[in-house]
């Protein structure tokens, strides 16, 4: 009704224009979910909660009753949750699944949900932040020390509210202080910090840089919060990113120039470190020859099992950077994948989908799951646990099949199996 005297070819224009004018918000081509709102009282709404952050918000975390209260203050309760969707949408507020998380706030309020808003965390770097930071130039020397510095031609548009929010759901992991352009992150084991890091992005040089200060134990613990942050910062970069992340240049500063709390610490590319593990080459800082486990665990996949009682037989698969080979792993019947160095271009980006494989499958472990064993380095080569039969495709796909051969109780178990091993992922 409201759009009476429309043309019915231009109501679709018509809606369009007033939703990113921001007059109405509408989620349905049927129109079934039209909201007419006022853009000022919206308007009036956030002010009130960015006023009121220190009493209704906590390091930017927080509570839907407390944003819908506001809401309601400004509008209608039937228009909060299109208010909220609308905030999430434009990445204002992000849902905050804490079930997972140490923080003490989640530990005293646990059962109501809560949502995280950076735009709510201090604009410069606090006191607490400041007293955090020196931390690292007063490192013990039994301390490790691990870095990583990237460069963007280019200021991704909310990478780091995106990375506080996918550091904040990272498991054993507490954040207790940060700011809208820095956070401090510990690894915990109980209520003991084991591992602290801190992540700066520096909009002036666009950069983001990584440093992660652990103790001197066991290799797999100690490289565990680095390699979780790492990951966290490569997967939000694919994912948001797409093609753009192929342009970051990542560097990788000097663990002893580190150490030492040298301002300008020497970088190596990480082009350069990956070709020094592929091919066996020495790095050197000065005069100091570097250890690649403590340069760049997350390269030489330092937390994986490597595995020397290996035998390669016949090739049954090929891909673009890999070949896989039946093989034997002492007694036991495995599938083996090699990676092909080639001397192209290609060389970093086949590593790199390489090492992202075995590391996600590193963190997997079902029964509806192939099974990574560990991997063996010379050469690079994942062994996994090896599945018979042939593929499913060629089950469904094979027309000579009758019941007998195939049958409905089997393809539905194959189905309830394959959703088992969904879910988990």
């Amino acid at each position: 009704q409201f759009l009476t005297g429309v043309p019915s070819d231009a109501i679709n224009t018509v809606l369009q224009t007033l939703h990113d004018m921001g007059i109405i918000y509408y989620s349905s081509a049927n129109l079934s979910d039209v909201l007419f709102y006022d853009p000022t009282s919206l308007s009036n709404a956030m002010s009130t909660l960015i006023q009121n952050k220190d009493k209704i918000a906590k390091d930017g975390i927080l509570y839907r009753e407390d944003l819908e209260s506001v809401l309601e203050a400004y509008g209608s309760k039937l228009c909060n949750k299109y208010i909220i969707r609308i905030l999430e949408k434009h990445e204002v507020i992000f849902q905050y699944g804490a079930e997972n998380n140490t923080d003490s706030i989640n530990r005293s309020n646990s059962s109501k949900k809560q949502l995280i808003v950076p735009c709510m965390l201090s604009y410069n770097p606090t006191e607490s932040f400041v007293s955090y930071k020196k931390q690292f130039s007063a490192a013990p020397k039994y301390h490790t020390q691990f870095g990583r510095v990237y460069r963007f031609s280019f200021l991704p548009l909310g990478l780091f509210s995106r990375l506080i929010v996918s550091i904040l759901h990272l498991p054993k992991v507490q954040c207790p202080q940060k700011y809208q352009l820095g956070m401090i992150v510990e690894q915990m084991e109980g209520i003991s910090t084991t591992q602290i890091g801190m992540i700066e992005h520096d909009l002036s040089s666009s950069t983001l840089t990584l440093r992660v200060q652990a103790s001197q134990g066991r290799r797999a613990s100690r490289n565990e919060l680095f390699l979780k942050l790492i990951q966290a910062v490569d997967s939000l970069l694919s994912t948001f990113y797409g093609g753009e992340a192929h342009n970051v240049a990542i560097d990788i500063p000097c663990y002893h120039c580190l150490e030492k709390n040298q301002n300008d610490p020497t970088l190596f590319s990480y082009d350069v470190v990956v070709e020094s593990f592929l091919k066996g080459k020495q790095l050197y800082c000065k005069d100091l020859l570097l250890q690649l486990e403590k340069l760049a665990p997350d390269i030489i996949l330092d937390n994986l099992s490597v595995l020397d009682s290996v035998t390669v037989q016949e090739c049954i698969g090929r891909g673009g950077f890999a070949v896989v080979y039946l093989g034997k792993m002492n007694e036991t019947t495995v599938a083996i994948k090699k990676l092909m160095i080639k001397e192209t271009e290609e060389q970093i980006k086949a590593f790199h989908e390489f090492h992202n494989e075995v590391y996600i499958m590193s963190l997997l472990s079902h029964p509806n799951l192939i099974k990574l064993y560990g991997i063996t380095l010379n050469p690079l080569q994942m062994v996994m646990e090896y599945i018979p039969n042939n593929t499913l495709y060629y089950w469904l796909d094979n027309k000579t099949f009758t019941d007998s051969d195939f049958s409905w109780k089997l393809r539905l178990k194959i189905a309830l199996d394959t959703a088992k091993g969904y879910f988990y992922l």
